[in-house]
């Protein structure tokens, strides 16, 4: 079966063709992929940290108003 396979595309320069093209476009989906997924996952890490920061924000905000008037 292998044999075969390689006479096959040994004799023809359209199937050398297909199958490089396809290597390509297979490699080139694979890296596109994983920039991709690293763009999202650095896009929601930032909007987690800045939610984070918002939310520090206002719970700092919020608790110390009431210790302030106690104190008054």
């Amino acid at each position: 079966m292998k044999k075969l396979l390689q006479a096959r595309i040994g004799k023809s320069i359209g199937a050398k063709l297909v199958l490089a093209m396809a290597v390509v476009i297979t490699v080139i989906m694979i890296i596109s992929s994983i920039l991709i997924a690293r763009n999202l996952y650095s896009a929601q890490v930032r909007a987690l940290e800045a939610r984070g920061h918002e939310l520090g924000f206002f719970l700092a905000k919020n608790l110390s108003d009431p210790f302030s008037l106690k104190t008054a």
